[in-house]
């Protein structure tokens, strides 16, 4: 029977060779080469998501993530491509071999830069990274700004008494309203109702 880590060996050992690494740390579903410099892991995510990926960590960097192999692609604008190996899923030692093919190849292909642990490859990758993170994010914390300023405007509401306006704010929020909100609209409520009854 084929195994996960015989398969990794077949088609990555003369890839680390090539490039001054050696086989460092082998388990059933991980195998890990490096060098004084570099390493890269082939990971097979048995137990839970069946997923297989492969990622490259400079040893100067520290505790940081290992740098994966669709993150590469799109730093070298090939999206389409990263795409199809995000979710690289295999089964069963059996199904390993064409998945980790595509792999090596992709990898001997787009990865030299990262195999010979280019340090201003890695400093390039890990900025276009900080932009990626922040284009992500930055609508998040548009969002995040958004809901505080109409919450500020809403207290405002609230201390001038202007009840119609806190039930109008209050109504804009998307997600669950905390407690004392809710308390507010509810006595909001209350209170044009006492109103349109006295009237």
């Amino acid at each position: 029977m084929t195994s996960f880590a015989s398969v990794v060996h077949e088609y990555f050992d003369s890839l680390a060779a090539a490039n001054s690494m050696q086989c460092i740390e082998e388990r059933e579903d991980h195998v890990r080469y490096g060098s004084d410099s570099v390493g890269f892991g082939i990971t097979w995510d048995r137990p839970r998501s069946k997923d297989l990926g492969i990622g490259f960590r400079l040893k100067s960097s520290g505790n940081h993530l290992p740098v994966e192999l669709p993150e590469i692609l799109r730093f070298q604008g090939l999206a389409a491509m990263a795409k199809e190996i995000d979710l690289l899923r295999i089964e069963d030692d059996e199904d390993c071999r064409p998945a980790l093919k595509k792999l090596a190849d992709l990898t001997r292909e787009y990865c030299s830069r990262f195999l010979a642990g280019d340090p201003d490859t890695f400093a390039s990758f890990a900025k276009f990274m900080d932009r990626r993170n922040a284009e992500y994010n930055a609508p998040i914390l548009a969002a995040g700004v958004a809901i505080r300023a109409l919450y500020r405007t809403a207290d405002e509401a609230w201390e001038s008494h202007d009840y119609h306006k806190v039930i109008e704010l209050y109504g804009q929020v998307t997600h669950p309203l905390p407690p004392f909100a809710r308390e507010r609209v509810a006595e909001a409520e209350k209170m044009l109702s006492d109103k349109r009854s006295k009237n």
